[in-house]
């Protein structure tokens, strides 16, 4: 077996991917991949962003799940995104959350 170290994705690998697995818009998703890496870059320290894509694709999933009976709201994401983090490990309030996708818009 051989074993390729690829490094971290630039935000728009990350954004294409989650938007490809997903079928959200490329606007919903940098904005979830951007909240996710802030949020665990400032809790987990140098070893979050390998855990980052895959906290964003589940994220995103519930996402589009949620938007065909709702739209996206900021308490909405907030809430989706501290119940995915939490259950990761990742301990982060929806109130810290909503503080970050504040600060993005």
């Amino acid at each position: 077996m051989v074993t390729f170290n690829l490094g971290v994705y630039a935000l728009k690998a990350k954004t294409g991917i989650v938007a490809a697995r997903t079928g959200l818009s490329p606007q919903t998703s940098t904005r979830i991949v951007r909240l996710v890496h802030k949020l665990q870059q400032s809790a987990a320290g140098p070893s979050a962003p390998n855990r980052s894509m895959r906290a964003a694709i589940l994220i995103a999933r519930v996402v589009a799940m949620r938007l065909n009976t709702a739209t996206l709201s900021d308490a909405l994401l907030s809430q989706i995104t501290s119940d995915v983090l939490n259950g990761r490990g990742l301990v982060v309030s929806a109130g810290q959350i909503a503080k970050h996708l504040a600060a993005q818009t």
